[in-house]
């Protein structure tokens, strides 16, 4: 499983994309990410932090940084100019393998093309590698929530969970989704079999990665 897919693997290559925050949430930057880059590099240094509670990440009351370096292209000013609005502000970056960094620029130095309108920004990033996953709440079932008092279930985030890691099935084996969860309904023995190999297998994965 990856951050940025829960259900898929690291073994395939990802799209490299970087987002800012403008404050409501991250915005997808409209520049292109020229190769080559530097992947996320662990940095020599790290400053500490005494801190009670933390990601995995986090080690010895110090942040465990990594180093990005990477060229956007910007075709137009508009994009390049509303970039640079936000420059200042946090960045969230997905790199190859499905991996997802948090943190801000270090260093930057700007080109622009005169008449042209295209500029080549490079940067130079200090960030963090986030603890928990992008995508969440695949599952749509209709029933997850109480008619009478308009709220979840009391057990609606467990389902989401699962359902997210794979473990609860969310097409039927026409290719239609399931609607329903039904949970006061009965298991039968074959469910309860495949569910414990899902399970296995699910473990298995997050070990092997």
């Amino acid at each position: 499983m990856t951050q940025q897919f829960i259900n898929d693997t690291a073994n395939r290559k990802y799209r490299l994309r970087l987002f800012v925050d403008k404050g409501i949430d991250f915005v997808e930057v409209r520049g292109k990410i020229l190769a080559p880059y530097t992947p996320p590099e662990p940095a020599a240094k790290f400053k500490e932090h005494r801190i009670t509670t933390a990601p995995s990440h986090i080690h010895h009351q110090g942040f465990a940084s990594y180093r990005v370096k990477l060229r956007l292209y910007f075709s137009d000013r508009e994009s390049y100019a509303e970039y640079m609005a936000y420059a200042h502000a946090a960045h969230k970056f997905y790199d190859e393998k499905g991996a997802i960094f948090l943190g801000g620029v270090e260093g930057m130095t700007r080109t622009v093309y005169q008449g042209t309108g295209k500029s080549i920004v490079e940067l130079s990033l200090v960030m963090i590698k986030k603890d928990t996953y992008e995508q969440k709440h695949r599952a749509q079932f209709l029933d997850l929530v109480d008619v009478h008092r308009g709220e979840p279930m009391w057990y609606a985030q467990d389902v989401h969970e699962m359902a997210d890691s794979g473990l609860i099935a969310l097409v039927n084996r026409d290719g239609s989704p399931v609607l329903y969860f039904d949970g006061d309904k009965n298991a039968t023995r074959a469910e309860f079999v495949t569910f414990l190999n899902r399970t296995r297998r699910w473990a298995e994965r997050v070990i092997r990665e």
